[in-house]
């Protein structure tokens, strides 16, 4: 008898362990023991989180220290340490208290040979021991997502059910009950994920256009495939793993962002692949309504074209959230037109109007009938375009991508009197036609040259309307003849249409059969420069000795000093520095004026250099995907070259002056 109990209790265990993802009808499970998945991924059983004596019952990774991807019981935890699942005879899984009492089940009721079943995809699910098919699950824990989208998972809505997956955040690391945040579909005709913390919208994914969410840049990637489906029985996001072997998951965090992670199967440690907000430019509504955040631009947010500053004084201190109003009202007058915007996240849907069936060009026309309209988009992108979008009253929450991440153009209503204005708001200085600069040089004439210093031969301008002027000298370094006082740098700066100071060189570049003309920012006084005021380079040898900021190292210096840092010195920052941003050249430019305006009065390079300590600083303060370690490794050099030069030539002669601010500095450092 002995021997037969024990054969059956072994028989018992041996079916168990062969069935370790899987339990059947009146089967249970309690704490200790666990349910894995077939391909040892995911585990199920109890758990208690953080410093919490609760009990909850969980799914997670079985071999990335327990990383929790859902949570069975999460509003109604056990108290008492201890719980049991089982499977009832129906189908229904049932969570049991120490007195017997239900805390949780999953309401499933139906099924006449019911098992319960861990899959390596992390689903749990119930279904009829001989029906596999997906679509036939009896239940399934995917459908009751808590803050892990996992591959195949889905968030939005089954409209035969009634049933919205929802992601909701846990409310701190050791209690998973539903905390602020929510990451769900906004189905408003077009679709857009949003993730909130309570009413308070953190992100949003900008409307999907057909082929991809028109706010995200990673739709497209070598780790997974994102699908989105909108029918008559179900609106869901979902994506799919193209690896098996990668291990990603997406999370809701309880500040209302989303990270996509991607397991390092080597360390067990989760690497964060992206994270939306992915920058200040993603924060919902930054720039407050009738603005754009552009974050290649300093400051990142600007009013539309049209617009101003609704609060000018808090713009100043870098608050957007006020927005902007129109700088002269719409009157539905004839003459008014739209502005395009390429490339751009489309605004929210506050207060629009959709119609899936007209052209691009029967929306403008629609539109401006409509007095009220202010700006129109395709609704969907493919084959061309179609449909019609129209906005009316403000536009919240317009970026503007860069290197071709966005798709979409987006038109802005007008008045005419913004679309035809072109003049001084375009420009700082009108632009000359290379006719004009060769007659007003007299062809290059050596008499007309009244120097030659760092950017080559400078050149007087013989102006026809007013009284001859000499050209001002900037930067020179080997002096040929007696200089006049320098006032203004001989450069031009030129203004895109969108008002942001376009960066080029000065340039003429004289061969015998060619010149080439560009132009450069420089830093000067914002105030009027004379038309007779201009720098020429006369010769490609010139040109190829040119010593402008380029040639200061700069950026070689920057890079360079960048060695040994450690994981904070990322791609981007690299990229940062090597794009040239305004922060390197205002450093470079502080350096050039030390150098080569030492033997000048001080007061003639004051006014520079505050121009560029202004850029240095606003760098600086903005808010930045670059860590600060590494803004400072860019401005050091300009922190410590006044000390080198004033008084004397400190690097031949490092004195008592140098010497003491560099035991200020690094021996004896004065907090901040």
């Amino acid at each position: 008898m002995q021997s037969f109990s024990f054969i059956f209790f072994l028989s018992l265990v041996l079916e168990l362990s062969s069935a370790a993802d899987t339990i059947v009808s009146m089967q249970s499970i309690i704490k200790g023991e666990t349910l894995v998945s077939s391909g040892q991924r995911f585990e199920l059983g109890f758990f208690s989180p953080g410093d919490s004596r609760n009990l909850y019952l969980g799914i997670w990774y079985k071999n990335s220290s327990r990383t929790i991807v859902w949570v069975a019981n999460r509003e109604n935890p056990l108290t008492d340490s201890y719980g049991v699942l089982t499977l009832a005879k129906n189908g229904n899984l049932i969570l049991t208290d120490r007195k017997n009492q239900t805390v949780w089940s999953s309401n499933s009721s139906r099924a006449e040979v019911p098992v319960a079943q861990l899959l390596e995809s992390g689903n749990f699910v119930v279904r009829e021991k001989t029906n596999t098919n997906p679509e036939n699950y009896i239940w399934q824990s995917f459908d009751f997502p808590s803050d892990t989208l996992l591959p195949g998972m889905k968030v939005g809505w089954n409209f035969k059910t009634g049933l919205n997956r929802v992601l909701t955040s846990w409310k701190n690391v050791s209690d998973p009950s539903r905390g602020e945040s929510t990451y769900e579909f906004d189905n408003l005709g077009l679709l857009q994920l949003v993730s909130r913390k309570g009413s308070e919208k953190i992100f949003r994914s900008g409307l999907w256009n057909g082929l991809q969410f028109s706010g995200s840049v990673l739709t497209v990637n070598a780790v997974f495939k994102p699908n989105v489906v909108y029918d008559n029985d179900e609106l869901y996001y979902m994506y799919e793993a193209n690896d098996n072997s990668v291990v990603t998951r997406m999370t809701l965090t309880d500040s209302g962002s989303i990270q996509r992670l991607l397991l390092n199967q080597g360390s067990g440690e989760w690497n964060v692949m992206y994270t939306a907000p992915n920058d200040m430019c993603d924060v919902y509504g930054n720039c407050g309504a009738n603005g754009i955040c552009r974050i290649s631009k300093r400051p990142i947010c600007e009013c539309l074209k049209g617009f101003v500053p609704k609060q000018p004084k808090e713009w100043e201190v870098l608050n957007w959230i006020g927005g902007c109003v129109r700088r002269i009202p719409l009157t539905c007058q004839k003459g008014e037109g739209f502005l395009k915007l390429e490339g751009v996240k489309l605004p929210d849907l506050v207060q629009y109007w959709l119609n899936k069936s007209m052209s691009l060009e029967e929306c403008e026309a629609e539109c401006l009938k409509n007095c009220s309209c202010t700006a129109y988009a395709n609704s969907d992108i493919r084959n061309g375009g179609s449909g019609c979008l129209m906005w009316f009253g403000d536009l919240i929450d317009i970026r503007e991508f860069i290197d071709e991440e966005g798709e979409e153009d987006f038109y802005i209503r007008e008045p005419a009197s913004e679309l035809g204005q072109r003049t001084k708001e375009d420009l700082d200085m009108p632009l000359f036609d290379f006719v004009t600069i060769v007659r007003s040089t007299n062809n290059f004439s050596c008499t007309n040259k009244i120097g030659e210093g760092g950017f080559g031969p400078v050149y007087k301008k013989l102006p026809q309307d007013r009284p001859a002027m000499s050209s001002v000298v900037f930067m020179l370094g080997n002096e040929g003849s007696p200089l006049p006082q320098p006032k203004h740098p001989g450069f031009f700066i030129e203004r895109s249409s969108t008002g942001a100071d376009v960066s080029t060189r000065v340039e003429a570049c004289h061969t015998d059969s060619a010149v080439t003309i560009t132009m450069m920012e420089v830093y000067q006084p914002r105030t009027a420069v004379h038309l007779s005021q201009l720098c020429i380079i006369s010769t490609l040898h010139n040109h190829s000795n040119f010593n402008t900021l380029v040639t200061s190292g700069y950026s070689m210096l920057t890079i360079t000093s960048l060695v040994g840092m450690g994981d904070i010195v990322t791609k981007d920052s690299l990229e940062l520095v090597f794009s040239d941003p305004k922060i390197v050249r205002a450093s470079a430019v502080v350096c050039r004026l030390m150098d080569d305006m030492v033997s000048h009065k001080k007061k003639q390079s004051t006014s520079f250099r505050y121009d560029a300590w202004k850029d240095i600083n606003e760098e600086c303060l903005y808010p930045t995907f670059v860590p600060m370690p590494i803004l400072t490794r860019v401005l050091n050099l300009a922190r410590v070259i006044d000390v080198l030069y004033k008084d004397e030539d400190c690097y031949t002669h490092a004195g008592t002056v140098l010497k003491a601010f560099v035991i200020s500095m690094v021996i004896d450092p004065v907090p901040l």
